[in-house]
């Protein structure tokens, strides 16, 4: 048998290639294996999302500082929490869109009396770049904790790292949030 992988000629009794270290699977992908693996992967309790989402809240300095120092496989990495922030973020905003019409939502939060028009012209604008600027918000917020919070003596490049991790565990509870109340009470969301 070859790895699939990496084509190294393995043994029989091999679970993992020697020279790549991926899993040898021997099953054809039928719906019983799918939905072990999902299961499995995604919502098992040792699942590295679950884990980190849990310890930013009870601990963040283990999670934070335990990357900085290297450890990388306890916690899920910085840009893939992010990448699911993000995701999260998309799907809110899609069903902002096209499930919670947002020309029945009052966005005149303040009652300012500002123009419906101009809310109808600006808003697509902010859900389109959202991300972009939510990217943004991650080097500004580094320089600042780097130049203002730096009693471990962090680089800035380590400050990124908190932001990533900050930014995301804060979309990621707004988006469980905000998927709440726009569910429960759409009108008055904003």
């Amino acid at each position: 048998m070859d790895c699939k992988n990496c084509g190294t000629i393995l043994n029989e009794n091999f679970n993992y290639c020697p020279d790549c270290g991926a899993r040898i699977i021997r099953n054809r992908l039928t719906f019983k294996n799918l939905s072990h693996y999902v299961t499995e992967h995604y919502f098992d309790l040792d699942n590295t999302f679950l884990r980190t989402f849990i310890h930013l809240f009870t601990k963040p300095e283990l999670v934070i500082d335990g990357y900085i120092s290297g450890i990388r496989k306890k916690y899920l990495n910085p840009i893939s929490y992010l990448g699911i922030a993000l995701t999260l973020s998309g799907l809110l905003y899609f069903l902002m869109q096209k499930v919670f019409v947002l020309e029945e939502m009052d966005m005149d939060v303040f009652n300012q009396g500002v123009n419906p028009v101009f809310y109808e012209k600006i808003m697509p604008v902010i859900y389109d770049f959202s991300s972009l600027v939510f990217i943004l918000f991650i080097p500004i917020f580094g320089i600042a904790g780097w130049l203002t919070f730096n009693k471990k003596g962090y680089l800035f490049s380590e400050y990124l790292v908190v932001m990533l991790y900050t930014l995301a565990q804060f979309s990621i509870l707004s988006f469980l949030i905000s998927l709440i109340v726009l569910t429960l009470d759409p009108q008055n969301y904003v």
